[in-house]
């Protein structure tokens, strides 16, 4: 914010022509700068109003040229700034249980300032702390974060001998993937007869919340009840509708789990009307019937005398 003035008494005959550079490209008054030359005196003079950090810092030349050749003598500007965070952390960043995550922030300041670290507003001694000097970037390093030790609040304090910084806080939230447990029943396939009770139960668990579906030969059914992890579908008496195999998907963003379980309703052969004896007179039809209950359906064959029918 200041004003940066370069002075020099310059000669030669001819008069040589005076050039001012910064970072080794010319200046002009396009760029902001006031360049004055006295040529009965030999007196130049380099302005520059209101310096700034990125665009004035760096190396200062003054070039001289004639016919007869040219010198140049260089200086280095140093522009003093308190830091100033350009890039903040974000408010909110997620990570997956055991990946390493790194924070960010982009800060300009001359001289370069210090960075304290904070998690829950608690001073980090043993930070893996770095800076990348070409991007101006302090980074901290947090390595295979969990819940229970790397979720909470991270700010970053910026100190210099002009002043210091503080940047946003960012939120970390450890997401962890999904955890499915399945109680029962332990087989993968189960034979239940007509009558019998049948249970589907599992503990999922997982950050974020997953989203669980229990569906029955691909059409979704509901549980019977959801207790915190425990997810319960029960049928209190089996019947053939229920056969068929039950899915139960649980995923979210970090991951996918399933299992299943394959039900086989059995019913025992009842006959509840048996055949009867019947009179039918010649060439009319007649109608011989059986009543049984029975799941799968029963293969049917008739004979006439002890001769199949086919």
């Amino acid at each position: 914010g200041e004003t940066a003035v370069f002075e020099t008494k310059v000669d030669g005959y001819p008069i040589p022509k005076v050039i001012w550079l910064l970072n080794g490209k010319p200046l002009t008054p396009k760029d902001g700068a006031q360049i004055e030359m006295n040529a009965p005196t030999g007196d130049a003079k380099l302005t520059i109003p209101k310096v700034d950090l990125q665009q004035h810092a760096g190396s200062v030349t003054c070039r001289l040229e004639n016919v007869h050749g040219s010198q140049e003598e260089t200086v280095h500007l140093n522009v003093l700034a308190a830091p100033l965070i350009v890039t903040q952390l974000p408010k909110q960043e997620e990570t997956v249980s055991g990946k390493d995550v790194t924070l960010r922030v982009v800060v300009r300041g001359s001289p370069r300032p210090d960075a304290e670290w904070f998690f829950n507003d608690i001073m980090m001694t043993s930070a893996n702390s770095s800076y990348d000097e070409e991007k101006s970037e302090y980074q901290l390093l947090l390595k295979e974060p969990t819940v229970a030790s790397s979720e909470g609040t991270y700010r970053v304090v910026l100190i210099s001998e002009l002043g210091e910084a503080d940047s946003t806080p960012c939120v970390l939230t450890v997401l962890e993937p999904v955890k499915l447990t399945k109680i029962g029943p332990t087989s993968e396939v189960v034979d239940l007869k007509v009558g019998e009770p049948f249970e589907f139960l599992a503990d999922i668990d997982g950050k974020e919340a997953p989203k669980v579906q229990l569906t029955k030969d691909g059409k979704e059914v509901k549980f019977t009840s959801v207790e915190d992890m425990r997810h319960i579908y029960s049928i209190h008496e089996v019947r053939p509708e229920h056969q068929g195999v039950y899915k139960l998907t649980a995923k979210n963003k970090t991951s996918s789990e399933e299992t299943s379980v394959t039900l086989n309703v059995t019913a025992p052969l009842d006959v509840s009307q048996p055949l009867s004896d019947i009179h039918v007179l010649l060439g009319q039809p007649g109608t011989l019937t059986l009543t049984c209950d029975a799941f799968p359906v029963p293969k049917v064959t008739w004979s006439v005398n002890y001769i199949l029918i086919t």
